[in-house]
């Protein structure tokens, strides 16, 4: 209706927990666990969020999350597609964008700050066609040449694109994806 009508705990199914910005798809939260503050959490094991398609990307994007991780896992997905598509990630200590699969783009843009320390980091990758760039903390840390066109798939956040490995382990409050590569300014503004 033209009011927001109050939730009720207990009726709403794991399907009707979440709606997207543009309320065209229902999130399933159901594998996935919150802490006591109502945030995402990620064991690590089996817990993920499966997104859809939502498309609007292709060689303009950025990936942008609010994290929390100290796991010994080596690929901590925290927004994850099919192979061609993004690939968003702790991968060993650092922060890690590319393609599922490194085709087109590989899987080598990396941080250079450690943020598998069990501390809260903001990391965000952009990619405009012609240049990946990392940042942290509102800090760029890498630049690489690249091209290619990422295919835009079903999306899921917390593992790979399937939901059957590579599972984040820790906090994972935001995660956004954008259809355009943000400014410094911007990474900037959004860290602040």
């Amino acid at each position: 209706g033209s009011i927001v009508t109050p939730h009720v705990d207990g009726t709403r199914s794991s399907t009707e927990s979440l709606i997207d910005l543009k309320r065209t798809t229902d999130i399933d939260l159901s594998n996935t666990s919150f802490d006591s503050t109502g945030q995402p959490t990620f064991d690590g094991t089996n817990d993920s969020v499966l997104i859809g398609n939502v498309g609007g990307y292709s060689n303009q994007m950025t990936c942008e999350a609010v994290f929390k991780t100290s796991s010994g896992a080596s690929w901590k997905n925290m927004l994850c597609g099919a192979t061609g598509d993004i690939i968003f990630t702790v991968n060993g200590s650092k922060l890690n964008f590319g393609s599922q699969g490194s085709n087109p783009i590989p899987h080598a843009n990396y941080s250079t700050t450690n943020v598998n320390d069990g501390n809260l980091h903001h990391g965000i990758a952009t990619y405009d066609g012609s240049q990946v760039k990392i940042y942290v903390d509102g800090v760029l840390e890498s630049t690489n040449n690249r091209s290619g066109n990422q295919t835009p798939s079903s999306l899921r956040v917390g593992s790979n694109q399937t939901g059957s490995s590579e599972f984040f382990n820790g906090d994972l409050p935001l995660v956004k994806l954008y259809g355009r590569a943000l400014s410094a300014d911007e990474v900037q503004q959004n860290f602040n």
